[in-house]
């Protein structure tokens, strides 16, 4: 018997816009859909991306309907509680709303609400200090011609003006949770039958069929991340061309080695990438042939993609500082990068210790490197950082909680 398999279309690049966070996110929400099994999964998966971005969108709610589609039930949330003014736990003709969430499923067409500060006392800022005052929703549809699995409310980011690339970025995402609600319910549907091994068999195959078609989206969704960084390192090296050279020497260099992590990451399927091939591929450009500049060694950790990205700028910093002021500065320095794994807690205790540099100095006022890695890494690795000159010279060490 032939299984429903539906179709997911790569989108245009017009569609998606240019800018790569926005693209990562969507990269994102694509890579933790794969694992839902139900449909909670996809909702909880969906607001746990969408979360990461309060930048873009400062909240979302997300709403499952019923069959004939004039109540809707709260399913998850984004940054706002469930059941607070933006979130309501049921919309229906006997619990109105300012959301029109009938009307989206009727139509299926998104409509803007707004101004928010109208309907809403307290509003939900995100990180600006202005709240957002208009919202999106969208219907969750697999295609433009496909019934509604849901709606989806979106706040918009108060700074911006609202513009077609914005409103592509969020059909886009509406389209995907859609995709991925229709295919759970293919799968559940397929698992009420699977009653033998025969009907079994057929499940398992249709899964691997749908997990092919995602894999060809997120090989198409890699190629466009690389693209657009491709992109920013020549205009940005096109635009700096007359700026100070250290500094253009320096955006370069970050954008240089991010594009190197996301190439790693991209041929592990963005599952994830070993912390040794994380650390050497960062100190690659500093890599001599003649002697051995560091020593790197420790058990295998897997990394997930979100800390695999942050250290891999981090080693590139560390390697930088060291190259103008540290042990790479000079023809005998070393550098020792070893890493541990605690049973409780699979903690990762990571330490990068510089040997034989030139004398050590007072420190002056940290530089935007050392400030990203004590500051900033901490935040995305969800752990502690700590810097230390010490005799041999600069010492950096990491704890932190794999996931």
């Amino acid at each position: 018997m032939a299984l429903l398999e539906p179709r997911l279309e790569i989108s245009p690049p017009a569609k998606l816009g240019g800018d790569p966070r926005r693209l990562t996110q969507l990269y994102d929400l694509m890579t933790r859909l794969l694992s839902a099994v139900q449909t909670q999964d996809v909702y909880d998966a969906a607001a746990v991306t969408l979360a990461g971005n309060a930048a873009d969108i400062p909240f979302a709610a997300f709403y499952s309907l019923s069959a004939d589609g004039v109540r809707a039930l709260l399913m998850s949330v984004s940054i706002v509680p469930r059941g607070s003014p933006l979130a309501p736990e049921l919309i229906s003709p006997e619990a109105p709303h300012v959301w029109p969430v009938a009307d989206v499923v009727r139509t299926g067409r998104m409509r803007v609400v707004g101004p928010l500060s109208d309907s809403f006392s307290d509003l939900a800022t995100g990180p600006w200090p202005q709240p957002p005052q208009e919202a999106l929703l969208l219907p969750l549809s697999p295609a433009e011609a496909s019934a509604a699995r849901g709606v989806l409310v979106l706040g918009m980011d108060p700074r911006r003006p609202r513009d077609t690339v914005f409103e592509g970025f969020a059909e886009e995402i509406s389209r995907r949770i859609g995709q991925a609600l229709l295919s759970v319910e293919v799968l559940e549907a397929e698992r009420e039958r699977a009653k033998s091994a025969d009907m079994l068999a057929q499940e398992v195959e249709h899964r691997r069929r749908i997990e092919r078609q995602q894999n060809l989206l997120l090989d198409e969704l890699n190629h466009r991340v690389k693209n657009t960084l491709a992109t920013v390192q020549a205009i940005a090296i096109q635009t700096l061309k007359g700026a100070d050279e250290v500094a253009r020497d320096a955006f370069i260099g970050r954008l240089f080695a991010l594009s190197s992590q996301y190439d790693l990451l991209t041929l592990g399927n963005w599952e994830g990438a070993a912390l040794e091939g994380v650390v050497r591929r960062a100190l690659q450009p500093w890599r001599e042939e003649e002697h051995e500049r560091f020593v790197v060694g420790g058990p295998p950790v897997l990394l997930s993609p979100k800390m695999a990205l942050a250290l891999g700028l981090a080693f590139h910093e560390l390697a930088t500082n060291a190259a103008r002021h540290g042990v790479l500065s000079n023809a005998d320095g070393q550098v020792l990068v070893d890493w541990s794994l605690s049973e409780v807690g699979r903690m990762l205790h990571l330490s990068w210790r510089e040997r034989g540099g030139p004398p050590v100095t007072a420190p002056g006022p940290r530089g935007f490197g050392l400030r990203l890695i004590e500051k900033g890494l901490a935040r995305e690795i969800s752990g502690s950082v700590k810097l230390a000159l010490e005799t041999g010279g600069l010492v950096c060490s990491w704890d932190m909680k794999l996931r």
